[in-house]
């Protein structure tokens, strides 16, 4: 369990550290040798935890779904409204640590549609277990109608999305990212009710 807990730590900050890196010189100006380097490890320590450079960006939506699923139980007392909007306000709280990996990630996610089509896998991950919790609200009655699953979790995403690149791209308030997320979910949340 500690030698795990070593590994996700030294993974942890290669990851944080080639962050800053990609932040300061641009990603296609960082080489892994800077990022072992700055890190104090060698080459194959950095392969070990990531195949190539790209794998470093993957981490960030790889690390978000472990984080849900890692807490998905904690809030299982919770009714699914604030469940759902609880996994939200969680999955932002990174963003918030660092603002600075939002900015990167985005830009080179946008500029590689490989890097895209693999995060895509993440992305359909975290849609199902949303998806899982719409529909046990809707056995529960605490989304009355039957609203489509898919068009639900497919606006509470965009809301996410959006308001991830709103955030990153005006440089807002780090507070500020937390409550638009969570009012803009409130509003959607009002109209499933209707």
């Amino acid at each position: 369990m500690l030698r795990e807990a070593k590994k996700k730590a030294l993974k942890e900050k290669i990851f944080l550290q080639s962050m800053r890196l990609f932040v300061e010189k641009g990603f296609d100006h960082v080489t892994i040798e800077e990022i072992t380097q700055s890190c104090g490890i060698a080459k194959g320590t950095f392969y070990n935890y990531f195949p190539q450079k790209e794998s470093i960006l993957l981490y960030l939506g790889s690390s978000q779904m472990e984080f849900i699923q890692q807490n998905i139980s904690k809030y299982a007392h919770l009714e699914i409204k604030e469940r759902i909007f609880q996994l939200f306000d969680d999955l932002t709280s990174r963003y918030l640590e660092h603002p600075e990996l939002i900015r990167v990630f985005l830009s080179e996610m946008i500029r590689s549609s490989g890097l895209m089509k693999e995060e895509q896998k993440t992305i359909d991950h975290f849609r199902s277990v949303l998806i899982k919790m719409i529909d046990e609200a809707k056995q529960s009655k605490q989304i009355v109608g039957n609203p489509s699953s898919e068009h639900v979790i497919s606006v509470l995403m965009a809301i996410y999305f959006y308001s991830l690149v709103n955030w990153s791209i005006v440089n807002s308030d780090k507070k500020e990212l937390k409550s638009m997320v969570r009012n803009q979910l409130e509003i959607v949340w009002k109209g499933i009710h209707s």
